[in-house]
């Protein structure tokens, strides 16, 4: 597992519900995000807490303080966690369901300044963080499958 670049942001809105990674259920792929660390350097004195809706989890930031969670688990109750790494490689591994969908909520008073870091699964010095797309697709593989589509569109015009 390997982390990205850090992302500094200055938050002055809101933002909308979104995950950082896949939240659909499937499978994880390799290459995929699975995790965020949000770091607070600079917080509101009004506003600005991190919401998770779905998981009924509502954040108000503290200057220094950190959020990190994980958009992968396993269908396995917690307890067979132990089987859920073998040798460090993710086993049987699944997106959550929409579980770590987030929003920022508004800055009312003050300013919010995050520092975010997401981790990815399959990144290497041979995989860096950037060769992959934010979907986890390797971008050699999609420019690759967008000129085989062309060429397959092409025939069918023939």
């Amino acid at each position: 597992m390997c982390g990205a670049p850090l992302v500094l942001t200055l938050a002055l809105l809101s933002y909308m519900p979104h995950c950082d990674g896949e939240c659909t259920g499937d499978e994880f792929r390799e290459g995929n995000r699975l995790a965020t660390m949000v770091i607070y350097c600079d917080v509101p004195s009004i506003g600005g807490a991190t919401n998770f809706a779905k998981s009924n989890l509502h954040i108000v930031p503290k200057e220094g303080s950190a959020t990190f969670f994980s958009y992968v688990g396993t269908k396995e109750p917690i307890d067979a966690w132990p089987q859920f790494l073998e040798g460090g490689e993710l086993v049987e591994a699944i997106n959550d369901d929409k579980f770590s969908e987030h929003s920022g909520c508004p800055v009312i008073e003050g300013k919010k300044k995050i520092v975010t870091q997401w981790m990815r699964k399959g990144v290497s010095k041979e995989n860096p963080w950037d060769a992959f797309n934010t979907m986890g697709v390797k971008k050699s593989e999609a420019k690759m499958l967008k000129e085989q589509t062309k060429r397959v569109k092409g025939k069918d015009e023939l």
